[in-house]
Formats: structure tokens, sequence, C-alpha cells
């Protein structure tokens, strides 16, 4: 089977590349996924990292994550599902294959198909203070409320630009909720 179709049979091998700082799996069906060490890190699902109940992440990113943090042993278990990973001090972390078929970095040519079937086709814009003075993205909260295609079109800004206005929101407490339920559904976070 392909990458993308997620039926990983097992874990092959993994290999530490030290120059590009990522643990290489090969998987049974021939393809390979890259992990950076600081990505595995920081994804730890143990007991002190993570709160399994909650979905809370206990690892600290900004303030325990080294940058150039280094692998000191990857063990594949003797099915092949699971990766232990030793770090640092003596910290370990296992990830399931389906844990790590869902972190997986998407490979290059997967990154082209991507973005050549995808309904954006443009490139971001980026921009500057000068640019943006006079052509940055505004929408009225009213016709974005309203219309479809106003809405689509602010996220289609928002994706291009990174940055939109938007202009003559009342001023009333839920607005903001209002708005956001017009683009998705809300999803309630232990953040708020």
């Amino acid at each position: 089977t392909t990458g993308n179709s997620g039926n990983f049979s097992f874990i092959k091998n993994v290999y530490k590349d030290l120059d590009d700082r990522c643990l290489k799996v090969a998987w049974s069906d021939g393809t390979a996924s890259r992990f950076p060490y600081n990505y595995l890190r920081d994804n730890c699902t143990c007991p002190k990292c993570f709160e399994s109940s909650s979905k809370q992440k206990l690892f600290n990113t900004a303030r325990d994550l080294m940058m150039d943090i280094q692998i000191e042993e990857a063990v594949i278990s003797e099915d092949g599902r699971y990766l232990k990973c030793i770090w640092p001090g003596g910290h370990e972390s296992s990830y399931s294959l389906h844990l790590l078929h869902n972190m997986r970095m998407p490979e290059k040519n997967e990154l082209r198909q991507r973005n050549s079937d995808s309904l954006v086709k443009d490139e971001l814009i980026l921009w500057n203070r000068e640019m943006m003075q006079d052509k940055i993205p505004f929408h009225d909260y009213n016709v974005l409320m309203s219309e479809d295609k106003s809405l689509f079109d602010l996220l289609y800004c928002l994706y291009q630009h990174g940055i939109v206005v938007i202009d003559n929101a009342p001023k009333r407490d839920g607005v903001l909720l209002e708005l956001a339920a017009r683009v998705g559904y809300h999803k309630r976070t232990h953040y708020g």
C-alpha cells in the first residue's frame, strides 16, 4: 500500500539522520517518513507530558524543548507496531504505528499533489508595512454574515495575506462567536 492510504503494516527500520536532525522511519510497504527530533519530543504522549483524559499537553514547549535535541536511542517493538525513543536525561516516549502515521510529515511529491488538487492555487502574498498601508483587505461584517461569496472572499484573503480587517461589526458580546459559527463549529477547549 502507499503512504497515503494509512495501511502501513509495521515499522521495518529507523535511521537517525544527524545532519537533518530527523528520525527516518522505513515502513514495511517500502515507503519512508521523516520525523524531526524536536517534533517527536514535543508530541510525547507519556503521562508526564500529556493528560489523556483532558487531552491537555503538560510538556511546556517554550520552557523545556531544546531545539537542538538529539535522540539517544530509537527502538522498534518486536511486532513493529511501536517506536520507543529515549531522550537525554532518560525520558522515554512511545509512539504507536497509528500515531506515527498521523504525525508523519508529507513528502515533497505529496505536497505537490496536494497543491495541484487544491482549490486555492495562487501563491501566498508576502507583504510589508508599506504594501499593507494601502492594500490591507477590509470586509464588512454585515455582508460577511449574509453572503456566502463574501465569506469565501474573506477566507481566501486570510489564506493569501494572513491578515484581514472586518469593518462595521456590532459592539456587543458574542459577535466574534457569531462570525466563527459562519466559518465552522465551535470547539470548547481547556484554553477557554
